[in-house]
């Protein structure tokens, strides 16, 4: 198995993640999928990188519209490579809240039905972080998921799921990075 397997470098700015690819998806190298002060956003954080069942790499990251800061207005985007890693498809945004905060993006592939769901986080742009560690609260963090059925070419709207995931009285909570795949049996 090891002989059909590579390691691939993808690097996200200033970070790098490692994916395992098909040996058949070329030689080892890196590319720059997200460049801070790129494409209108200051900075790109909590990079997520995962292969899709048809081959598909699926590069997600929180794009921070005006600082580094861990609150404000930030969207959750996506890059998408059909080759491999060679060339990617334009910034997508997948959700766009205004002047809050989109983000933490892990995804997680159902290998049995090929459907990407990518969970994440939402809170008010203008909470402190006393706000995201408090377990009630207009300004409290969120939990949302999202997904797609065709190796993220599409994506449905995030819906919340903050009452089936995260424990009554819970504080703070954040569901990326991360990148994995398996048989989804239950959201907890």
């Amino acid at each position: 198995m090891d002989a059909l397997r590579r390691i691939r470098r993808v690097w996200l700015g200033s970070i790098f993640i490692l994916a395992v690819l098909p040996a058949a998806a070329g030689p080892v190298d890196s590319t720059d999928i997200f460049v801070s002060g790129e494409g209108g956003w200051h900075t790109y954080r909590i990079p997520s990188l995962i292969l899709t069942p048809k081959g598909a790499l699926l590069a997600f990251c929180e794009g921070r519209k005006t600082s580094h800061r861990d609150s404000g207005d930030i969207d959750l985007l996506m890059r998408r490579s059909d080759d491999g890693g060679a060339t990617w498809g334009p910034v997508r945004v997948l959700w766009d809240d205004a002047a809050n905060t989109c983000g933490n993006p892990c995804p997680v592939v159902d290998r049995e039905t090929g459907a990407v769901w990518l969970f994440l986080t939402h809170n008010p742009g203008d909470a402190s972080d006393a706000d995201l560690h408090a377990v009630l609260g207009k300004k409290t963090r969120t939990v949302w998921v999202t997904r797609s059925d065709d190796d993220g070419v599409s994506w449905l709207p995030p819906r919340e799921i903050t009452a089936e995931v995260k424990r009554p009285g819970g504080a703070w909570f954040a569901t990326g990075p991360g990148g994995c795949s398996g048989r989804i049996t239950a959201c907890a």
